[in-house]
């Protein structure tokens, strides 16, 4: 979904920017990325940046940490595994049972661990930073699939003709 249509994600930023998370699990680090992207374009980049610096962070794996150090939060603990269980692991091992906890999701939730989770923790609240929504038409998508197959694309002329801001 294009950030900029993306008012659920801003309602949950501003959401979780009032609440004052005191543990946050980072599960990707194209999420976070996205995350800050959406809220810097919103306006709220500052505040979110501020909200989780008060917060501790816990990042499933190295590119989770990297975004996260990308974002210029610097004190992100990473676990031996890349797993959201790893993630509650680490949270019950540090302590920090009873305390507000915001969850940036992806596309798989783990239950038994989002169960453990709730069990010691006072709040959880998440925040979805990536969304999947039908292309507007849709036979866009079908074109652009029957494209890719008979090798019809050209990325670099898209680039420089500036129908792709960047890639990723």
């Amino acid at each position: 979904m294009p950030n900029h249509h993306d008012d659920s994600l801003i309602i949950e930023t501003r959401r979780l920017i009032a609440a004052q998370p005191e543990v946050v699990l980072v599960t990707t680090g194209y999420g976070m990325r996205r995350w800050f992207e959406v809220a810097d374009a919103a306006g709220l980049g500052a505040e979110l940046t501020a909200a989780l610096e008060a917060a501790r962070i816990f990042a499933r794996g190295p590119k989770a940490h990297g975004a996260v150090r990308a974002a210029g939060l610097l004190d992100a603990q990473t676990t031996g595994l890349d797993t959201t269980a790893s993630l509650v692991d680490a949270v019950i091992a540090a302590g920090l049972s009873g305390r507000r906890v915001v969850v940036q999701l992806h596309g798989y939730t783990d239950e038994v661990a989002w169960n453990r989770l709730t069990e010691i923790s006072d709040c959880v609240m998440t925040v979805t930073p990536y969304r999947w929504m039908q292309p507007n038409p849709p036979e866009r998508f079908t074109r652009l699939i029957k494209a890719a197959c008979q090798r019809q694309l050209d990325l670099a002329h898209a680039v420089r003709a500036g129908c792709i801001g960047r890639l990723r």
